[in-house]
């Protein structure tokens, strides 16, 4: 076998690589993890793995940045003859195998595996490890890490032996299993045995081995302690060093404010000396002020509360102008919070018939996808059915014919082959005789022979001449004839005898039966992929238990449709469901259209609503604020009025104040004097009483459906 090309897709490192080989020898070379062994293990999994193998390590060999199936193409000769083998390896299902030739040979999936192995002339390999695959050509494939062994050893049955003989006959087994490798590999062992336990792996105590890892263990921690105790020092010397700098740094500011404080207390004595003079000028000075705040104070009172009263008086008339506005205001936002209740009824009203059609049409919408489910699925299991059927059939037809297989007729054909061998023995035993000349008559087993002719004898014969003479011919000398007639009898004997357990005539027959028994078997494997396909790697209880589901799920639907049905006739009238689901489709879209509508129509008009509500509440609140606030002013009009007339009862009308003698103080630091005196009020006014208005609002909150 020779390859020729191979290209791999999605297969580990490599997401699309195609390489030429040579015809003599091709080298790979490349740094580690560039995909060397990956090129070579896609070769031996191209030729070994099943397509649809299980076998660990699948998910491995995908390509992680493209996340594809791994695929390997591998192109080669085989006895004059050039394939194409291609594999994409996926699993139990979506695997693919495709074979073919220069010669017009096709084949696919498991008949393109068996045609391959026929080809490798290997068996499959059982099992689903690495090892079982591996031991294919396993002396003709050097795996990495394993070029030391021993290739004969990998090798496996007659392929071991036959590789042996090869070697001896060439003289290369004694470069594979020399003395001195024996020995180098028996030191290996021994010095391994001696330091490391068989079971865990792990170095022996006591060994030197276990010794110095134990000594560079506890070194590793005595270093990493003193590195530690190292560290610390350093950053204790650190938080020293920069202790001393900050006490040198503090002493120096210290006698910095110590020079700066002896001016400071020079000022401050002098300012206690001058607040010691003011402070006895203040006394005097508050002394007089207080007699003079009296009467002023007095004075500014009464002004002030005559000047509140009339400020209130003036503010009353423009709050009840104001009130009168804030009213005709909330009248016309009650009014728009009613309409706006109104025409959101409406619309929630319109929004609950659409609704209720739309879950009706829903629902008849639900109820034939189910019904449409439950019909395919009744339609899958019919089919599943007449598929088990078929096989069922098949089956009873295959177990009428009796078992054969291919190592029974070549047993027949074996006995066939020895049969001939033991006939012809016994022809190469007989003996001719040929009459060159004769003078008389000669006969040979009693019939007459003349010159010229020529008799074969395969048993003891007697010959007599004229005269009387007599010879009597044992052909073989006595014995080897017999025997050779014994042995084609045993082997007529053994064929037969095997035919009869066959219950077949001949070799033709058996080859017929056989013929027939895996055409069965091609028909019954075939119902089975067919049962498969339509199953798509469903169990036949799982479709039923869906079939059941949907059945169950359209019964469902059709009471939620007749549910709906009722409450809409006990409303109005709906009109008549369509049957089929494209009209129910059609008849969707304008009530999902208006059902849409309606909603933001909705929403809009919760908001208008809303917000009319809010407008309402806001002009309440005015209304009751400045009538509040209007009470508010004629109480305390009212209160200003009475302090007024109190004060001036006390300390006089405006005429007797401004007719109050000056009050001298004495100023600051006693230079001169300054006179004050009261002003003069020349008019009071009273405003006159009003009659309060008391009003009460009453909002009625219209309540919306």
């Amino acid at each position: 076998m020779k390859f020729h090309s191979v290209r791999l897709q999605n297969y580990r490192k490599h997401a699309d690589l195609t390489v030429d080989l040579a015809a003599d020898r091709t080298l790979i070379t490349g740094p580690n993890e560039t995909g060397k062994s990956t090129l070579i293990e896609a070769i031996h999994r191209c030729l070994f793995y099943r397509h649809r193998s299980k076998a660990a390590g699948l998910q491995e060999r995908m390509q992680p940045k493209t996340g594809g199936d791994p695929t390997v193409t591998l192109e080669f000769s085989l006895a004059d003859t050039r394939y194409t083998l291609h594999k994409k390896f996926r699993g139990p299902t979506g695997s693919q195998a495709v074979l073919s030739n220069d010669a017009g040979g096709h084949w696919e999936g498991d008949q393109a595996e068996e045609h391959l192995q026929t080809l490798l002339g290997v068996d499959e390999a059982k099992g689903q490890q690495a090892q079982a695959f591996n031991s294919q050509w396993a002396h003709l494939w050097v795996w990495q890490g394993s070029a030391q062994d021993e290739p004969s050893g990998k090798a496996t049955g007659s392929t071991a032996q036959q590789l042996r003989e090869q070697l001896q006959q060439q003289g290369g087994l004694g470069v594979i299993a020399s003395q001195r490798d024996e020995a180098v590999k028996a030191a290996f062992v021994r010095q391994a045995d001696e330091i490391f336990n068989k079971k865990s792996g792990k170095p022996k105590k006591g060994s030197r081995l276990a010794e110095a890892e134990q000594r560079v263990s506890e070194a590793q921690e005595n270093a990493t302690a003193a590195e530690q105790q190292w560290l610390a020092g350093q950053q204790a010397a650190d938080n020293l060093a920069e202790a001393e700098q900050t006490l040198t740094e503090q002493t120096r500011r210290k006698e910095e404010m110590e020079k700066a404080l002896v001016p400071l207390r020079q000022r401050q004595a002098e300012a206690n000396e001058l607040k010691a003079a003011l402070d006895q000028q203040q006394q005097a000075a508050e002394q007089a002020a207080a007699r003079l705040q009296t009467v002023i104070s007095n004075d500014a009172a009464i002004t002030q509360i005559a000047q509140q009263a009339a400020e209130v008086a003036a503010r009353i008339a423009p709050a009840e102008q104001s009130l009168a506005d804030l009213e005709r205001h909330h009248r016309v936002r009650t009014q728009d919070a009613t309409d706006a209740a109104k025409a959101l009824h409406a619309a929630r009203q319109r929004l609950t018939a659409v609704q209720q059609r739309r879950d009706l049409l829903t629902a008849q919408r639900s109820m034939l996808h189910a019904a449409s489910d439950a019909g395919k699925l009744g339609n899958l299991l019919e089919r599943l059915a007449a598929a088990d059927e078929t096989i069922n059939t098949l089956t009873r037809q295959l177990d009428a014919i009796p078992a054969i297989d291919q190592s029974a007729i070549d047993d027949l054909a074996e006995l066939e082959k020895n049969l001939e061998r033991a006939e012809l023995a016994v022809q190469m035993v007989a003996t001719r005789i040929d009459i060159s000349e004769a003078a008389s008559e000669i006969c040979i087993a009693e019939r007459p022979f003349t010159a010229g002719e020529a008799s074969i004898i395969t048993e003891p014969t007697e010959i007599t001449f004229a005269g009387g003479t007599r010879l009597l011919i044992t052909p073989g000398g006595g014995t080897s004839l017999a025997d050779a007639r014994q042995a084609a009898a045993e082997a007529k004997q053994k064929l037969q005898a095997h035919l009869t357990e066959l219950g077949v005539i001949d070799r033709q027959a058996a080859i017929q039966r056989l013929a027939a028994r895996e055409q069965l078997s091609r028909q019954i494997a075939q119902h089975r992929q067919e049962m498969a396909t339509l199953l798509d790697g469903e169990s036949q209880t799982a479709a039923r238990d869906r079939e059941q589901a949907s059945r169950q799920k359209l019964a469902a639907a059709e009471q939620r449709v007749a549910a709906l049905l009722e409450r809409a006739e006990s409303d109005q009238p709906e009109p008549a469901l369509p049957a089929d689901l494209a009209k129910v489709n059609d008849a969707m879209e304008p009530v999902d259209a208006e059902y849409d509508n309606l909603q933001q129509s909705v929403n809009d008009l919760s908001k208008r609503h809303e917000n009319a509500v809010r407008s309402q509440e806001i002009s309440a609140d005015a209304v009751q604020e400045t009538e509040e606030k209007i009470s508010t002013d004629r109480e305390n009009l009212n209160k200003l009025q009475i302090k007024q007339q109190t004060l001036e009862q006390e300390y006089g009308d405006p005429e007797t104040r401004a007719a109050c003698p000056v009050v001298c103080d004495a100023g600051p630091q006693g230079r001169g004097s300054r006179a004050r005196s009261l002003p003069a009020e020349t008019r009071r006014s009273r405003p006159a009483h009003h009659r309060c208005r008391h009003r009460t609002l009453r909002a009625s909150d219209q309540q919306c459906g």
